[in-house]
């Protein structure tokens, strides 16, 4: 059958299934791009709402030096950035038999309330945690922790990771 002899009606089927393809794959585009430059496939907590909805997080950097054989602990130094209040920074202690938990710069570890600047230095020991004899940290994970004043936001400054751990 030549070309010109088809019925009118398979040619109008074959141009109405072009179009249709062409505007479903138009339609999906589309809204892969949007999804995307709207970032709605964000998590919802990694997403701000307006241009300073978070207050930005400290900067501030830590030194860690740890002796297990003669019990000084781990001592922890300021080595830079900002003065951050004592009472807002704390140690979290983890994977330790007696010591974990979370320990103030000032109640638990001796720092004195106020800016805690750059050389100033905390020891987490046998006698900070409360612990007897010893304390062994090979197998800790410690971190410093900052809080916000109103104890709604926090962020981890540094990481301490025990030789064995």
């Amino acid at each position: 059958m030549p070309l010109g002899d088809q019925p009118r009606s398979a040619r109008g089927v074959a141009t109405a299934v072009s179009v249709l393809m062409a505007v479903a794959i138009t339609v999906v585009f589309t809204s892969i791009v949007g999804v995307w430059a709207l970032g709605l496939g964000e998590p919802v907590d990694s997403r701000t709402v307006g241009p300073s909805a978070e207050p930005d997080l400290p900067d501030a950097s830590f030194s860690f030096t740890y002796h297990p054989d003669d019990g000084d602990g781990l001592r922890v130094r300021s080595t830079g950035g900002d003065a951050l209040p004592a009472e807002q920074l704390a140690l979290v202690v983890r994977d330790t038999e007696d010591a974990d938990g979370r320990y103030a710069f000032t109640d638990s570890l001796g720092a004195e309330r106020g800016p805690f600047e750059t050389q100033q230095q905390v020891r987490l020991d046998a006698s900070a945690v409360g612990a007897d004899g010893e304390l062994a940290l090979d197998a800790a994970t410690v971190r410093v922790v900052w809080t916000s004043p109103d104890g709604s936001r926090s962020a981890t400054l540094a990481i301490w990771v025990g030789p064995d751990a």
